[in-house]
């Protein structure tokens, strides 16, 4: 019962095309995932030293304190920006100036290219700030 049939019919190649067919899609799917899978480690290694000092000599760090315009409630500086191979950690401090309670959703963060928005806390009283931790795609001039 171990005969091997040699014929080139076109069942056979159907067959084989059908086989061939299921192996790449198998190989595929198993490089989808782990291409996945590292993609989310870097994500959350990169969101890891950003939020924790000690770390941030892990990856290259380049200071900027920068004031970025976002809302008249609010002020925004970038305090620093952390190169991640091809993802980028941005990490900001959010200060509530306005008399009202802010609420922060990680939506009104989002940009093209962002990949992962942290926010510390969802909710500032007047006077009150927060960390916001970005990862987001490099930049070809980056």
């Amino acid at each position: 019962d171990n005969k091997v049939n040699v014929g080139f019919t076109q069942a056979n190649r159907e067959q084989g095309i059908r086989r061939l067919t299921a192996i790449n899609l198998m190989k595929r799917m198993e490089s989808s995932v782990y291409s996945f899978n590292l993609t989310l480690t870097r994500i959350k290694d990169l969101m890891l030293v950003m939020a924790d000092d000690e770390l941030k000599d892990s990856v290259e760090t380049i200071p900027v304190n920068k004031e970025v315009p976002l809302w008249k409630e609010g002020r925004l500086i970038l305090v620093a920006k952390y190169m991640g191979g091809d993802v980028v950690g941005e990490k900001y401090r959010l200060t509530n100036v306005s008399p009202s309670e802010m609420l922060l959703v990680e939506q009104e963060l989002y940009r093209r290219g962002v990949r992962a928005i942290a926010v510390e806390h969802h909710t500032l009283m007047q006077g009150d700030g927060t960390d916001i931790y970005i990862v987001r795609e490099r930049k070809d001039n980056e």
